[in-house]
């Protein structure tokens, strides 16, 4: 199965993290790779050296831009 990536931003439920870059724990990420593969987000953010999974129910909000015409 291939995961198709994008490029995006991530807010997370209340008692969810991720890493940053800085190795710190956060609540969301403005800028990151992001996949959706069987009900799971996978987060690679910039710098943080490892993909991160967030089961569906822990993902608030995720954003991003459609190419233009």
């Amino acid at each position: 199965m291939t995961i198709e990536w994008f490029e995006g931003g991530v807010e997370l439920v209340a008692g969810y993290t991720l890493r940053n870059a800085g190795g710190e724990e956060v609540g969301a990420v403005e800028r990151a790779r992001l996949a959706i593969q069987g009900g799971y987000l996978h987060v690679d953010v910039p710098g943080a050296g490892v993909v991160q999974i967030v089961s569906a129910p822990g993902v608030h909000r995720v954003t991003y831009q459609t190419p233009g015409p």
